[in-house]
């Protein structure tokens, strides 16, 4: 089968997934997730590619792109819902939330990979934080709904997770590289990481201010390309963050946040049109990270690896009632902070496979732990994150959960993700 009609099959697998999902009563974005994962099952053995008179396509040239464009679009609208105002009201909040939660997610995985299979500490953590990393693509979306929705006391919990959420990737990821160096026995690694880690940071929040400065000067009388003029903004700091190695998440959510500050007029045309691109983006997005994994190394996987990743979430609830401690929140807020976190899938897709590629003699049990992850916490972390949101608590730890099932759709597009 062609990488072009393997692509569309993803594609359209996603989107009558996605509203059959919806349909019943799921997030959309577990049908999404479910089209591309099928389509991948099932056209596996043919999506090497195909050849061309210019040479092989693979299916990876075509979704990588696509994919860094639905994520430039997720990480600006995140951008421009945020302000200074909401950062220092989420303050040490945010940082918490941003920490404690990857890290008990992270601690426990390790240690039920060393007590279960017998992983060495420094693997253990490779496995640790490889899984532990949230994903942007759907929590943010996620938590952007919500904080539309309201505008009271449940917005410091929703700007807190939304700072939170890119705090979590950073550090999951730097300590990921720690790790394997350490797991290989790169004796320099730990330095040299700390150096990449602040050039990492500082060039995307340089790259991302400048670009922002020069967007919001184009932007300051609205039009009707306002939305495409930012999204194509976005999209080249997140090539230019790819190709120079510095943190494209950093780079598109200070653009968004200089734009919101120095651009206010256009806001509502970008709200408008952003969210109309992101009714369709998402199926790409989603349809494709469904498509790229591999579900061939579950057939390996025992119990023994369901547990590990069971245990990082129990991990990770631990953390999160632990950063949620003493803020003043209330027992539902609590709970939407403990459900928000639950969902990988883009870091795992991404970096699942860099201890087998480095040579790391546990890489397929790390993969295989990746994958597992995203086809357990993607679905259900979606589920439990509108659950949460539409529930009353009544228990400060778990809360109990009831389903809502209000829709909202997009301005000018399909129906919002539920």
């Amino acid at each position: 089968m062609s990488a072009t009609l393997t692509l569309a099959a993803a594609l359209l697998a996603a989107w009558i997934l996605g509203r059959i999902a919806r349909a019943i009563g799921l997030p959309s974005v577990v049908g999404m997730l479910a089209g591309g994962l099928l389509v991948g099952a099932g056209f596996g053995p043919w999506m090497a590619g195909v050849e061309l008179p210019g040479g092989a396509l693979a299916v990876e040239s075509i979704a990588r792109p696509v994919r860094l464009g639905a994520l430039a679009l997720v990480l600006l609208r995140a951008g421009l819902g945020l302000s200074m105002g909401d950062l220092r009201r989420g303050g040490a909040l945010a940082f918490r939330l941003g920490l404690l939660p990857m890290l008990g997610d992270a601690l426990a995985v390790a240690l039920a990979a060393r007590l279960l299979l017998s992983l060495s500490w420094p693997a253990a953590m490779v496995l640790g934080f490889t899984v532990a990393a949230i994903s942007p693509a759907i929590v943010i979306p996620g938590l952007l709904a919500l904080l539309e929705r309201h505008r009271g006391g449940r917005r410091r919990v929703l700007t807190a997770l939304l700072a939170g959420a890119p705090l979590d990737n950073l550090v999951a990821v730097v300590a990921l590289g720690v790790c394997l160096d350490l797991a290989l026995g790169e004796g320099g690694g730990a330095a040299a990481t700390s150096t990449g880690l602040a050039l990492d940071v500082l060039g995307g929040l340089a790259g991302g201010g400048g670009g922002g400065l020069v967007a919001a000067r184009a932007l300051r009388t609205p039009t009707r390309l306002a939305a495409t003029a930012a999204w194509t903004m976005a999209g080249l700091l997140v090539w230019a963050g790819d190709v120079l190695g510095v943190s494209l998440v950093l780079a598109v959510l200070s653009a968004g946040m200089v734009i919101a500050a120095r651009a206010p007029r256009s806001l509502s045309s970008l709200s408008v049109g952003l969210g109309r691109a992101w009714g369709w983006a998402q199926i790409a997005l989603f349809g494709l990270v469904g498509l790229s994994v591999d579900l061939g190394p579950l057939r390996f996987a025992g119990l023994a690896l369901l547990a590990v990743i069971v245990a990082g979430q129990l991990g990770r609830l631990g953390g999160s009632l632990a950063a949620t401690a003493g803020s003043g929140l209330s027992p539902a807020d609590r709970t939407l902070a403990a459900a928000s976190y639950v969902p990988k899938a883009t870091i795992q897709v991404a970096f699942g496979g860099l201890a087998l590629d480095r040579g790391l003699a546990q890489g397929e049990l790390i993969l295989t732990a990746a994958v597992l992850a995203v086809v357990i916490c993607a679905p259900v972390g979606a589920t439990l994150m509108r659950w949460a949101a539409a529930g009353q608590a009544t228990h400060p730890a778990l809360g109990a959960f009831t389903l809502g099932s209000r829709r909202r759709r997009g301005p000018g597009g399909p129906p919002a993700p539920r």
